[in-house]
């Protein structure tokens, strides 16, 4: 006989229900949360948007008054309201969620064929060469499936984040725009008290009140200190004096307020966006992973544990040290306001923690292989009636696992059951035979269970290199206590 056998199918299935199963639902969420976002801000757009805004014009006394400072806010007051009613809102997230549903209809497909390739090969030992390249093909739809889900997810996000920028400039036009309506309002009743000097000198002091405060002595101290004893001049000033300085000392209150609100605005930008990146790394190396005997038994309700615990315990590595002397340099910086300083060491402890995340997936992936392989080995051998004992070498899986199988005084240890770095299958075995047993056959027979749940086994040697399932290349003698070495692909 000849050609691929159903086990090889087998095991090429098995490699695409793995890309399936570890990526499945993972990127839709992602694109989901994403799209939310988007949405949210598309919604407050839409608010801000159909907001009504005050209808104002300065009148005659305060055009007169304030001339070409009260033409200049009148015009940009036009030009706001008029920006602001000619700003699209459009959903341009639709278009990326169509395409995940049909990604979606794509991986049933890909399942069915799965399926079809599964129900060929059920009564087939030999001559599966249609169905292994089908295998194959499947195999290479799910990788491209997957990558077409991270694609649509790069997508999503950017999208959300562009939204994230265009809501932050709707936001400051509607602020900016109820800002100059605010002081238009105020020129208005500030021309109505022009004839009292008294009522001057009341705009002046109401204009220094409604300065804030705070933030002028926290951006602007000796500047502020500087207008407030100008202005308390002005105010003790003979009437002609107040007329005649009256405008100047309001027009620099109002461009003061307006340095400062500008200050205060880049202020909390810089704050927003350094506390936002500081929580994304936090969430970044917040992020757990799964434990591969709880994965094992329980599935993705198993326990997990967190990034840097994961890849200290099994992988040997520990970024902890490095990625915290970035995260509380950053939040050093963020403490003393320094934003712009923080940004450097939060870039760097993001991508620590990203270079951890992927050692993590890489070694997750590894892991949850073994364990895998390890549980079916020991369900072969539970079915053909030995007592089994599964151990972890060195409470590690990534660093394989011992079965002990027992029946009656026969005895077969898998002292080390792994899968190297280039994906192939090492399997270490002690067989203690019992009396009147025949290592030979007993290998046949867990071969062939083995074979059968995809796991091929293509040779197993005694000793000084004779086969068991092939013809000896060497003639050893069979004895209790002889070491087997077990390979497959």
């Amino acid at each position: 006989m000849s050609g691929r056998k159903s086990t090889e199918v087998a095991a090429v299935l098995k490699q695409g229900e793995s890309v399936r199963k570890m990526t499945d639902g993972i990127f839709s969420r992602e694109i989901q949360r994403a799209y939310e976002k988007y949405l949210q801000s598309l919604n407050l757009e839409q608010a801000i948007k159909n907001s009504p805004v005050q209808e104002i014009e300065l009148d005659g006394a305060a055009v007169e008054m304030f001339g070409a400072e009260g033409k200049k806010l009148s015009e940009e007051l036009k030009t706001l309201k008029k920006n602001l009613r000619a700003e699209s809102v459009t959903d341009k997230g639709k278009n990326i969620v169509g395409k995940l549903k049909n990604l979606d209809r794509e991986l049933e497909a890909a399942d069915r064929e799965a399926a079809s390739i599964r129900a060929a090969i059920r009564n087939k030992d030999w001559y599966c060469d249609e169905e292994y390249a089908r295998a194959e093909d499947l195999v290479y739809r799910y990788q491209n499936l997957r990558d077409e889900r991270a694609s649509l997810e790069r997508r999503m996000k950017s999208l959300q984040m562009q939204e994230q920028q265009n809501l932050t400039a709707m936001q400051s036009k509607s602020d900016r725009l109820k800002n100059l309506i605010s002081q238009m309002e105020n020129m208005n009743n500030t021309a109505k008290k022009r004839v009292e000097a008294d009522g001057y000198r009341r705009e002046l002091e109401n204009a220094l009140n409604s300065t804030d405060a705070k933030s002028a002595e926290k951006f602007f101290a000796d500047e502020f200190s500087k207008l407030k004893a100008k202005t308390s001049e002005l105010k003790n000033s003979s009437d002609d004096k107040v007329l005649k300085n009256f405008q100047e000392n309001y027009t620099a209150i109002i461009n003061f307020q307006k340095q400062v609100a500008e200050r205060l605005a880049l202020w909390k930008k810089q704050k927003a966006d350094a506390e936002e990146m500081f929580a994304q790394m936090e969430q970044a190396a917040g992020e757990s992973f799964i434990e591969p005997i709880e994965y094992y038994n329980e599935g993705e309700n198993g326990r997990r544990m967190k990034l840097f615990a994961y890849l200290k315990k099994y992988g040997g590595k520990d970024f902890s040290d490095e990625f915290f002397k970035q995260h509380d340099l950053a939040a050093k910086f963020i403490r003393e306001e320094k934003f712009l300083e923080s940004l450097d060491a939060m870039k760097a402890g993001i991508d620590i923690a990203e270079k951890a995340r992927q050692d993590g997936l890489i070694l997750q992936e590894s892991m949850l292989k073994k364990t895998e392989l390890a549980g079916a080995i020991q369900d072969v051998m539970t079915e053909l009636r030995y007592d089994t004992n599964l151990e972890i070498i060195n409470d590690n899986p990534y660093d394989g696992f011992k079965i002990t199988c027992k029946v009656g005084d026969e005895t077969i240890d898998f002292e080390k059951v792994d899968i190297d770095d280039d994906g192939k299958v090492k399997i270490d075995v002690n067989h203690q035979e019992g009396r009147g047993g025949n290592c030979a056959n007993s290998w046949k027979t867990i071969a062939a269970r083995l074979q059968d749940i995809g796991i091929p086994v293509t040779d197993v040697k005694l000793t000084g290199g004779r086969s068991v399932l092939r013809p000896a290349v060497v003639s050893t003698p069979d004895k209790p206590g002889k070491k087997v070495e077990v390979s497959g692909r």
